[in-house]
């Protein structure tokens, strides 16, 4: 009985020993790209993840590492109390991509501060990371972590617009490739990510960019954080409305991003854009459409709500049915 208890209690030392050299193997830090940063602009990090193990890892989390653990910073003054931005810009990974590193080798991703804490007043900031990105090892396919914290010195310079707009630029020009298929899709990806959190309104145009020639243009999440800025306004009802100039092979897949920016913001359309949007093909956006129109409890928007309860897709009758009687009897 006691040899059996030993056994167990040095396998189990064995396990949790294992566990340790893993991360200890495995290790990832951040490191600014620059001395200093221009207000207003993409604040650029560098992660470097080193594999010291003697096989290869498959990072399999989705860039830009803000979901299933990732990363977070902090003020330096409140290491440890920190956790993931949730009230900031925000991007849907699609064109998932896994990265291989192999055993002894380094590799990089380009991370942007914005993603992960509030925008930097100009000076210097003093801040704590810590890293903790899920990997899987390529022999047993289990899975381990990436792990790693310390400190970094960030500064912020207040720069003109036309530094910022050099800036911007640069990063929508790499998007702008001839062969996307032939492209660095690191380095693309974190163009769009770049631009995707850059919290100046001079960044809108570039957006414009990014929906439409980007691998993550259906989503239009970014504009979210310009509510009442007219520019992005008349940028996201060009979308809605499908105007000339925004790319007709999308399919309405933009439509579910558009219309939380708009609830977020609680934005009425007209009578003629709402009805416009309930008499498109359904490629998925109708039950957002309608938890839309509940929300924002506009009474001219029933005609074009009862339209939709004899559709055919599963669940939009229903909500369609349950969204009219509201309307009817508390609409404005």
């Amino acid at each position: 009985m006691q040899t059996r208890l030993l056994n167990a209690i040095t396998a189990l030392l064995l396990a949790v020993g294992g566990a340790a050299a893993q991360d200890i193997n495995l290790t990832g830090n951040l490191t600014p790209t620059k001395a200093s940063y221009i207000k207003g602009g993409p604040i650029e990090l560098l992660l470097t993840v080193t594999n010291r193990l003697p096989i290869a890892v498959s990072i399999d989390s989705p860039y830009p590492f803000a979901l299933r653990g990732g990363i977070t910073i902090t003020p330096a003054a409140a290491k440890g109390r920190g956790s993931l931005r949730r009230d900031g810009p925000t991007l849907i990974e699609v064109a998932f991509a896994s990265r291989r590193v192999a055993a002894g080798e380094t590799c990089s991703y380009k991370v942007y501060l914005q993603r992960y804490m509030a925008d930097l007043d100009v000076g210097a900031h003093s801040l704590a990371y810590a890293i903790d990105i899920p990997a899987r090892r390529t022999d047993d396919r289990r899975w381990i972590s990436v792990k790693g914290e310390g400190a970094l010195e960030i500064g912020v310079f207040a720069g003109t617009d036309a530094e910022l707009n050099e800036t911007l630029a640069a990063y929508a020009g790499q998007l702008a490739v001839a062969d996307r298929a032939k492209s660095d899709v690191w380095l693309t990806r974190a163009a769009e990510e770049a631009l995707a959190v850059t919290p100046s309104p001079l960044v809108i145009p570039y957006l414009k960019t990014l929906f439409q020639i980007g691998s993550t243009r259906h989503d239009v999440s970014p504009l979210s954080k310009f509510r009442g800025n007219e520019q992005a306004e008349d940028l996201l009802l060009s979308i809605v409305r499908g105007d000339k100039g925004n790319p007709p092979s999308l399919g309405g897949l933009h439509l579910p991003t558009a219309l939380s920016v708009l609830q977020d913001w609680q934005y009425v359309l007209t009578r003629e854009d709402f009805a416009a949007l309930c008499a498109l093909p359904d490629t998925g956006f109708m039950g957002k459409l309608l938890q839309y129109a509940e929300k924002i409890n506009r009474a001219a928007y029933l005609p074009a709500v009862e339209t939709l309860t004899s559709s055919k897709t599963p669940g939009v009758a229903d909500l369609a049915a349950r969204v009219a009687q509201g309307l009817r009897e508390n609409g404005q």
